[in-house]
């Protein structure tokens, strides 16, 4: 199956909207598993419209994976990521996303994902450009709005600055633009609450999450403990292959190569500024985890890729199907 996106026709991310309706498909006859976290106040106002829980927040959830999925592999091939233009980035982060069933609903990193993944594409075309103001400002009003969604984005500003610091020289100016982006949409609903007398309760939604530790919503048992430790033996290695990801290509690819780096980085970091044991916040790292991911099936010979990708593949259906055979 694999063999499949290994192709350089991104149509074939066509695919993954099949592929992501079969990995959902039991969450729209049986009740989710998925508990809403905290979100911030964007997320808030979608939850209003169409519920947290609803068909349609399942179907848009779907749609948001695929669409992301699409941009990581346009990402990927534009930037030459890999020695072989395929569609592998997009697939492993779907996987990714849909390891844990209790991450199967509308989550507002969902939501905020795709802001994220506008933020990237604008700091990896930033490279080698004399004038990229605009972009530099982009980068932080995507974070910002990002942040809006889910608060512990917004530790992404803190990747921007390091991203910039690989692919730039330092320019101060360049950092004010950056942070002058991420004031932007705070400024702006700031204003909006501030005139109609709900300023506090903003700003309240928005940043008590800081510093207050969460203990898990969901409970800790062998299944979880099961799709966790899956994740963290993927973690170990693609923190292990960064020499093979990054050798014999040029230096532009190695520096963009870096960025996904720390951007899982950060993500991780992100259990600190915001400390919450909630599963969601473990999609922060689906961008970099499925791009990182790609490249290590990548290298491998394709029969090791196919074998291994089949088992990976087992142990998703099984941890989604499971429970409901038993």
């Amino acid at each position: 199956m694999l063999s499949i996106f290994r192709t350089n026709q991104l149509a074939v991310s066509l695919l993954l909207l099949f592929f992501l309706a079969g990995l959902w498909a039991h969450t729209f006859v049986f009740p989710a598993d998925w508990v809403v976290p905290d979100h911030g106040w964007l997320s808030k106002v979608v939850y209003g419209w169409i519920g947290e829980q609803s068909w349609l927040a399942k179907v848009i959830a779907i749609f948001l994976l695929f669409i992301q999925a699409a941009l990581i592999n346009l990402i990927a091939m534009s930037h030459r990521l890999d020695r072989e233009i395929n569609m592998y980035p997009g697939l492993f982060f779907v996987i990714f996303c849909s390891i844990i069933p209790g991450l199967l609903g509308l989550s507002p990193v969902h939501m905020g994902n795709l802001f994220i993944l506008l933020a990237l594409m604008n700091l990896l075309n930033a490279y080698k450009k004399p004038n990229v103001a605009d972009s530099i400002f982009n980068i932080g009003l995507w974070i910002g709005v990002a942040s809006l969604f889910y608060q512990p984005f917004l530790v992404f500003i803190l990747f921007a600055f390091i991203g910039l610091q690989i692919l730039r020289a330092y320019k101060f100016s360049e950092r004010i633009i950056l942070l002058s982006g991420g004031f932007v949409p705070y400024f702006l609903l700031g204003t909006y609450f501030f005139f109609i007398g709900q300023l506090d309760s903003f700003i309240d939604l928005q940043f008590s999450p800081f510093g207050k530790f969460k203990w898990l919503t969901q409970p800790l048992g062998l299944d979880l403990v099961l799709q966790l430790g899956i994740i963290f033996i993927l973690l170990v290695i693609i923190i292990f292959s960064y020499g093979a990801h990054t050798s014999k290509k040029g230096i532009d690819v190695q520096k963009k190569i870096d960025i996904f780096y720390w951007m899982m980085f950060i993500s991780i970091l992100s259990f600190v500024v915001f400390p919450r044991l909630i599963l969601d916040q473990l999609l922060l790292m689906a961008i970099p985890f499925g791009t990182l991911l790609a490249l290590s099936f990548s290298s491998l010979a394709n029969r090791w890729a196919e074998s291994w990708f089949f088992i990976l593949l087992l142990l998703v259906l099984l941890f989604q199907y499971y429970p409901l055979l038993v």
